[in-house]
């Protein structure tokens, strides 16, 4: 019990338990000071000691696949000190300790988008925007004996992957947890690359263009994102120049039919239609006041827009007592060069 608590009788974190337990182990004062340093990596490149938490568990996954947060100390303790313990020991905490420290550095980049490989990392960033940190375990396995210039593929590949079946699909997130750690794992084991992007392509479900239409997407960050592909298709077919999308207040994201409807046009179906995707735009200037309130006025918004989807709003009709024509176009939703690039 006296392991969890420091000496002002606080509990102890994960991070903190297992740099103890390594410490306990090393068997010579270099060994220490190798355990010492790289925890000092660790405590430098991560702002927060929740990240290191994170990185941990991350690190672990991808190495021996799926493990909770709550058990994760005792996992690690009983794994390890199984393998310290075997004679000759082959493997130390200092081994251990330096192979946690090289991982981080490139857990960092990853979390960061800092590759230096442009696309790699504009990919990186998608990951974020979607909040997808399910997917790092398998990009860091993957890293350990891939260039990231390498990865490209694979990483498309679990964006497609995780669109259609978490934030389109709404599937049991778990499941997807399930096969992202374990093909981590298996990279770890030494499986080659072409073969995971095979299994992983393999799970990418065939969504159906209505449960794009359909889909609810109540996190603004995913919905911007879902939504900036879709533009930059409507963009690529007509060979229009690239509409600036990054940061507010340049593009939002805005409803067709609105959050807050005068009273005589609000829908009995309001709250399942505010957050489809077929109601989101985006549109770019200021948020103003017009933009919350009747149709007829958000009309002439959205025909001065610089954006392709919601310029092709003004042919909607106005809102009435039926559900509204609404919804991206259907050509863009159908277009699986945007969502399954890989198969």
């Amino acid at each position: 019990m006296f392991e969890t608590i420091n000496s002002r009788g606080k509990d102890l974190s994960t991070a903190d338990l297992v740099r103890n337990f390594l410490m306990e182990k090393s068997r010579e004062e270099a060994e220490k000071h190798r355990i010492n340093d790289a925890w000092k990596v660790l405590l430098d490149n991560f702002d927060r000691r929740e990240e290191i938490e994170r990185f941990l568990r991350h690190f672990w996954v991808a190495r021996h696949g799926d493990v909770k947060s709550h058990s994760l100390y005792s996992t690690i303790r009983g794994v390890l000190t199984a393998e310290f313990d075997k004679g000759p020991q082959r493997y130390t905490a200092g081994a251990f300790a330096a192979d946690l420290e090289n991982a981080s550095l490139r857990y960092v980049e990853l979390i960061h988008c800092s590759t230096g490989v442009e696309d790699f990392d504009a990919s990186l960033a998608e990951v974020k925007s979607l909040s997808a940190d399910a997917l790092h375990p398998l990009l860091l396995a993957a890293s350990e004996r891939n260039d990231y210039s390498d990865l490209q593929g694979l990483i498309e590949a679990c964006l497609s992957y995780y669109v259609r079946w978490t934030v389109i699909g709404r599937r049991e997130s778990t499941l997807l947890e399930e096969n992202i750690f374990e093909a981590a794992k298996e990279f770890s084991g030494g499986a080659g690359l072409n073969s995971i992007l095979r299994r992983v392509c393999s799970w990418i479900p065939d969504s159906e263009m209505t449960d794009f239409e359909k889909a609810v997407i109540q996190k603004t960050s995913q919905a911007r994102y879902l939504l900036e592909k879709i533009e930059a298709a409507l963009r690529s077919e007509v060979g229009v120049d690239e509409l600036e999308l990054s940061g507010p207040p340049r593009v939002y994201v805005d409803q067709d039919y609105p959050l807050h409807p005068e009273s005589e046009l609000r829908l009995e179906e309001h709250e399942e239609w505010t957050h489809r995707l077929g109601n989101l735009t985006l549109l770019n200037g200021r948020k103003t006041r017009v933009l919350q309130i009747a149709h007829t006025p958000r009309n002439a918004v959205f025909t001065r827009s610089r954006s392709s989807l919601s310029r092709q709003r003004h042919a909607l009709r106005e809102f009435g007592t039926s559900i509204p024509i609404v919804g991206v176009p259907r050509a863009s939703l159908n277009d699986k060069r945007i969502w399954l690039r890989l198969r």
